[in-house]
């Protein structure tokens, strides 16, 4: 460090000379333009999908967009009869093809608030957390191929059938023979 200081002092090492006003402007506008992409789309060709630690993100499901039964003045066909809106009302709420009945209404201003907003919202925000949104990789083995094939006693002959010789009055376990 002494020696870098020192050529510094006598001019045989230049340092890095401070950048002009204009390379100055020049880089903040660089910046500027380069930004953070918070709403980017996933053809985005910047990215290619991956994050700051380089895995690949998985983006967050779309909500589906509301169709002409939503619109405060629908279509004639889309309004329900009599009779389909008992049927409605029978159905399970899980097995409806509307979450609503489509009514209509002459101006938008006669439109009263949505009645499951909140719900819809709360269950979107747990769908979202609870959803895991990385990739995983999963292996299709077959468990029985995992536990290795055991043989036949038969196969493993030649080992003692017989009884060939007994120790008796040893005090202790036989180590060895001498």
């Amino acid at each position: 460090v002494h020696k870098i200081v020192q050529g510094i002092q006598e001019g045989r090492i230049l340092p890095h000379p401070k950048p002009t006003i204009e390379e100055q402007e020049a880089e903040r506008e660089r910046k500027k333009q380069e930004g953070y992409a918070i709403w980017n789309d996933e053809d985005d060709e910047d990215h290619h999908g991956r994050t700051a630690r380089g895995l690949p993100r998985i983006p967050a499901p779309k909500q589906q967009l509301p169709g002409h039964a939503a619109s405060y003045n629908p279509p004639e066909e889309y309004l329900f009869t009599k009779e389909e809106e008992d049927a409605w009302h029978k159905q399970d709420p899980k097995s409806r093809e509307l979450d609503f009945i489509p009514k209509k209404f002459n101006s938008l201003r006669e439109v009263g608030a949505y009645q499951n907003f909140i719900k819809e919202r709360f269950e979107r925000c747990l769908d979202l957390y609870l959803c895991p949104r990385a990739y995983s990789k999963r292996l299709n083995i077959d468990p029985e191929s995992l536990v290795p094939k055991i043989p036949k006693p038969r196969e493993l002959k030649p080992f003692p059938n017989v009884l060939a010789r007994v120790m008796h009055a040893m005090p202790k376990d036989v180590a060895g023979l001498g």
